[in-house]
């Protein structure tokens, strides 16, 4: 009896023994299996103000064109929209530049229209994602925000009162006109927002989500949208209220487990419609949960590739320096001097808006110096003008002066920076700002002038930004050079341009384009930034022999 019991004690913890290693092996065979098949991708549609770069820590870039930025009011129908082909030829131009970039357009107009059937929104998405392909690249990834399914989390906080088969019954006929989005995108970009702090059901809606997707088309891969803030709708005692770590945490899992990406979005205001910045102790939380799911999914999760920002130019192309402030010792080395005459000495401002004053305008005129060596360059008040005070600038100007007279853009991508930081999400806006402008400006301007100022200390997001305008100025240039207008303090206040930030301007402006327009807004710069000072002046004796 005792032996048998004995026996019996051996064979269970031969059994439990064997267990484990079955289960040990198991998991390690499941560990391996996933480490070789799964691939998971988060894409940055981050906001906040300050966000630096985050494609180092494994954040892809993703380029979000709302509506606005791709289609117009119909003439004959002012609440109906059509695609506008002007603004979408830009876009496709932009997006061009970044070929690897996932594209996620944001058209949600039509499914409201009922005047528009299903095939025909089919149609539409099919005309917009065709002509994407053609133009940027048959393996662009393409897809749309707002196409079926709708957020069903939002969808139940909606209508607290209905039966969960009423909720999912007009939950599934609201995505009706949707599923026509679907078919011609590459992938799936659901919105998973959540409007409560039930987690449980919050997973609940996005199995469920999941599994209405794939009985569509099964074969499609999904990128989920989720925002680190509670949906906005608002009489919401959560509205836009920052989601605890602890939430965002089973979020990030969830989409994980049932997806094959996120886009993280944010807007960039909180409950109290304040400004959020990078800093902000809620997104440094939310941050730091982000970073520790990467870390433990790290060989899962596909980390972006390096992007080649490369411009071409000619070895032996001359490069122009212009000062508007005389050094006497930097004539030696070919810097020019230039008549810099500000904005807001041509007109006043209202609000956002310049006014132009033609008779201030011909004051200064006649004010200006007559010299063909000395261009006259603009310097914007960041205010919005019309192109017909540009051309009325211009013809004031240049009448009776052999001056080359250079105008600035107001709008920069840096600019929108200071609001929204998110390249990839302003070039949207930033096209829609320039796109009419551009072309007219370039008539009313002897060279073509970048507005590029430095506004903190992220070189990376500046290098692009600049890229993108160069690219873009190279397009509509029709042979007159480019300058880079950039001006010796920064739009942002809190910020005092640095030596390391201001080198690496230079020498990324040297590489890319025919000259640069230093602006000493002060007037002084040795004493009020001797930093960027002293490099600017191994800049220029760097580039002696290539002074023109």
């Amino acid at each position: 009896m005792k032996n048998s019991k004995i026996n019996c004690k051996n064979i269970f913890n031969r059994f439990i023994l064997l267990s484990l290693t079955l289960c040990y092996v198991s998991t390690a065979y499941c560990s391996n299996k996933e480490r070789g098949t799964k691939q998971f991708f988060i894409f940055d549609a981050i906001s906040y103000i300050g966000k630096p770069d985050l494609s180092q820590d494994g954040l892809q870039p993703v380029y979000l064109m709302y509506e606005v930025t791709l289609t117009k009011k119909e003439s004959d129908h002012s609440s109906k929209v059509i695609l506008d082909f002007n603004k979408i030829e830009r876009q496709a131009r932009l997006a061009s530049l970044f070929p690897e970039t996932m594209i996620s357009t944001d058209i949600e107009q039509w499914y409201y229209e009922p005047s528009l059937t299903d095939q025909e929104i089919e149609q539409e998405f099919n005309t917009l994602f065709s002509y994407f392909r053609q133009k940027i690249s048959s393996k662009i990834t393409i897809g749309n925000y707002g196409a079926a399914p709708t957020a069903l989390c939002v969808h139940r906080y909606y209508h607290p009162k209905m039966s969960e088969d009423s909720i999912l019954m007009t939950w599934r006929k609201s995505n009706k006109k949707r599923w026509a989005a679907l078919k011609y995108a590459d992938v799936a970009q659901p919105s998973l927002y959540i409007a409560e702090p039930d987690i449980k059901s919050w997973i609940k809606d996005l199995q469920i989500t999941v599994k209405e997707i794939k009985k569509h088309y099964p074969n499609k891969k999904i990128i989920a949208y989720i925002w680190p803030q509670y949906y906005d709708k608002k009489d919401s005692p959560y509205y836009k209220q920052f989601i605890s770590p602890h939430i965002w945490k089973q979020m990030l899992e969830a989409v994980y487990i049932y997806c094959d990406g996120s886009i993280i979005w944010s807007s960039r205001t909180d409950e109290n419609n304040q400004s959020v910045f990078w800093n902000d102790l809620r997104v440094q939380q939310i941050w730091e949960v982000t970073k520790q799911f990467i870390h433990s999914h790290k060989e899962q999760i596909v980390f972006p590739g390096k992007e080649n920002l490369s411009i071409s130019t000619s070895a032996s192309q001359k490069f122009n320096i212009y000062l508007n402030t005389s050094y006497p010792q930097l004539a030696q080395y070919g810097v020019q001097t230039i008549q810099m005459i500000n904005e807001g000495d041509l007109g006043n401002c209202a609000n956002e808006t310049f006014i132009f004053d033609v008779a201030k305008a011909k004051q200064l005129a006649t004010k200006a110096l007559k010299s063909s060596n000395t261009p006259i360059c603009i310097a914007p008040t960041n205010k919005k003008r019309s192109i017909s005070d540009y051309q009325e600038i211009y013809k004031l100007l240049k009448k009776d002066n052999g001056n080359q007279i250079w105008q600035i853009p107001s709008t920069s991508l840096s600019k929108l920076r200071l609001y929204n930081s998110n390249m990839h999400v302003n070039m949207g806006s930033w096209t829609i700002n320039t796109m009419n402008s551009s072309q007219e400006l370039k008539k009313s301007t002897d060279a073509i002038i970048i507005n590029a100022p430095i506004i903190d200390n992220d070189t990376i997001a500046w290098k692009k930004e600049l890229y993108i305008t160069v690219k873009e100025a190279q397009f509509k240039s029709k042979g007159k050079p480019i300058y880079v207008y950039l001006p010796t303090a920064s739009l942002n206040n809190n910020y005092k341009i640095k030596a390391m930030e201001w080198k690496t301007s230079l020498k990324t402006i040297r590489q890319w384009c025919n000259g640069i327009i230093i602006h000493d807004i002060d007037n002084n710069l040795p004493s009020t930034n001797s930093a960027i000072w002293q490099e600017t002046l191994k800049f220029i004796r760097e580039m002696k022999n290539t002074v023109d």
